[in-house]
């Protein structure tokens, strides 16, 4: 078994996620993907902020539901938990260096409450486009000077949103807006609020025009603190758990502090290829759990899907290959030019693959392509993209016995086994790195990694990683809709190169 001490990729400096505008492939792709930014970890013992930049100071000047603090000028920040520093984030995280403190670096400070301040408002009309700042600070309330933390942060308007008795968000509702982040590395965090692609999971149409409400919840689910998040096997082998966090603050705000939000109508979605799809004679996908849930509903006349439970890497590749070789043994029309094949692994690679490195996954990745390119030269080959994670979904007390067999404490120990390497820095930088390779190759891809990173309330009951069957028909949908004015020869001409 090979047996990559680290994912370089993922430990030489942390991914920074930026939302920019999209990027064309060629004339078959249009894709919304993020770029990582790597730099050397500042770190400071005593955590204060010694940039040259002071720190915005907070006046006792508190608002009537004493959540919304008031700076001496524009703009305003809120305190988030409003009653003080959360204890838990420490516990996690002395309990993970009893186990094992090496992976930890000793001089990292956790963090246990943040501070958001809304730019927005800097404008002299009042309005604005600016994302917002979030401040991560220590036990002690002091601003922070080294990034690395995890979080998946929401809005909804309103000011209320019910949670499930796992203490999980409520699966029928849906926020109105996600953040996503870009980790400053000095303690701050820009986040930039997007009114989420998918649908809202209780039906409700999605507003077409910017929120307009005088009251708004805003939700902050840290997950990983101290770079945890971005840490690679077998770095956690000694430990319990991942060293997720999963403390969940919010704080209703009021119009001062609601943020500024990029409609859905506003982004570029990612490409839509059309009925020609259903013009194929076959359509054959080879992947885990995920493709499996995505694609079982496909309108085709000929559908076959190869079923392979195992991480793509040089250990497995193969493993893929004969799946490979049996599919077209059975379907020797696979290999004629009127056929697609879709391939894909990524979320399995995050949880299943202890000791396999992102390079080992992107190398075997490329002679995959390749070899299923030889063995049916005139089948049009196709990438299902990453998709999202939510570790903040999981919850022991959710977890039920007799799921394929074994006790309550057996599942438990499973669950935390296989989520241990399961963070959005990870899944992200998997998913840059594929999206790489596949433009070198010139394969068209189903983008799906923003669209589901925005729909965490989609996904199965504790589970971080599978989503529901309405959402994975509203990505079929979204990727194959039912367009008559596409014909079999505009499908040509769209995946030539």
């Amino acid at each position: 078994m090979r047996r990559s001490m680290f994912i370089s990729t993922f430990t030489s400096g942390r991914r920074t996620l930026v939302v920019c505008a999209a990027l064309a492939l060629a004339t078959i792709q249009v894709i919304d993907w993020s770029v990582f930014r790597t730099s050397t970890r500042q770190l400071s013992n005593n955590q204060n902020d010694n940039s040259g930049k002071s720190s915005m100071q907070l006046s006792n000047n508190q608002n009537d539901d004493k959540r919304v603090l008031t700076t001496n000028s524009h703009p305003k920040a809120i305190l988030i938990p409003a009653d003080g520093p959360d204890p838990h984030p420490q516990e996690v995280i002395d309990a993970v260096r009893r186990q094992d403190p090496v992976p930890i670096d000793p001089s990292c400070i956790v963090t246990s409450q943040v501070r958001i301040t809304n730019y927005k408002h800097l404008h002299k009309d009042g309005s604005g486009f600016g994302p917002m700042i979030m401040q991560s600070l220590n036990a002690e309330g002091m601003p922070k000077t080294i990034g690395g933390d995890e979080y998946y942060v929401t809005y909804t308007a309103g000011g209320t949103r019910a949670s499930s008795p796992n203490g999980s968000r409520s699966s029928s509702q849906s926020p109105d807006a996600v953040a996503h982040i870009v980790d400053l590395e000095d303690g701050r965090y820009e986040l930039h609020f997007v009114q989420p692609f998918g649908p809202n999971i209780n039906d409700k149409p999605r507003p077409t025009s910017a929120f307009e409400s005088d009251i708004g919840l805003l939700e902050i689910n840290l997950e990983y603190t101290c770079g945890i998040g971005a840490l690679s096997p077998p770095t956690k082998s000694n430990w319990i758990t991942g060293g997720y966090i999963q403390s969940h603050w919010e704080a209703v705000v009021d119009s001062s502090m609601i943020p500024s939000v990029t409609m859905a109508k506003d982004r570029q979605m990612p490409y839509r290829f059309g009925s020609w799809f259903s013009k194929y004679d076959g359509i054959y996908t080879v992947g885990n759990s995920l493709m499996r849930t995505f694609v079982e509903h496909m309108r085709s006349t000929m559908y076959y899907s190869a079923y392979y439970k195992h991480p793509l890497n040089m250990d497995t590749l193969d493993g893929w290959f004969t799946t490979i070789d049996t599919l077209l043994r059975e379907h020797p029309e696979a290999k004629e030019g009127n056929c697609a094949i879709v391939l894909g692994s990524g979320v399995w690679d995050m949880g299943w693959a202890e000791w396999a490195s992102l390079e080992s996954h992107i190398e075997a990745m490329e002679k995959y392509i390749d070899g299923v390119k030889a063995r049916a030269p005139l089948a049009d080959i196709y990438w299902k993209s990453m998709t999202g994670l939510h570790i903040m979904l999981f919850h022991e007390s959710g977890v039920k016995a007799g799921i394929k067999g074994g006790s309550n404490a057996f599942q438990v120990g499973l669950g935390r086994e296989r989520l241990k390497y399961m963070s959005s820095s990870r899944a992200k930088a998997l998913y840059q790195a594929q999206i790489e390779v596949l433009q070198r190759k010139r394969i068209p891809y189903l983008d799906m990694y923003n669209m589901t990173y925005e729909a965490q309330e989609w996904h199965n009951i504790n589970d971080v990683m599978h989503y529901n069957y309405g959402f994975n028909r509203f990505l079929l949908d979204h990727f194959f809709p039912n367009d008559p004015s596409l014909t079999g020869a505009s499908l040509r001409s769209l995946i030539a190169f």
